[in-house]
């Protein structure tokens, strides 16, 4: 069966997160450590609550995000 992808609309940049729009709703990526990522889904219409485990005190780390006309890089 054929996947079909959501369309990207936009992305901002906050302090510690990068927040992507689509037609199907937000995603946002946010660093804990530099080997541990939180990715949260909000689909359009649904609330979810953010669910993650990890063996460390989540700190929130500093990314950078890079930007180029097919693709963003996000990473510590």
């Amino acid at each position: 069966a054929l996947a079909l992808a959501a369309n990207y609309r936009s992305h901002t940049v906050e302090p510690e997160a990068l927040v992507i729009t689509s037609d199907e709703g937000r995603l946002t990526l946010r660093f804990h450590t530099p080997q541990a990522l939180e990715v949260h889904l909000e689909p359009e219409g649904d609330r979810q609550l953010a669910s993650f485990s990890i063996t460390q005190p989540a700190v929130p780390q500093g990314a950078t995000l890079t930007e180029s006309a097919e693709s963003l890089v996000y990473g510590t």
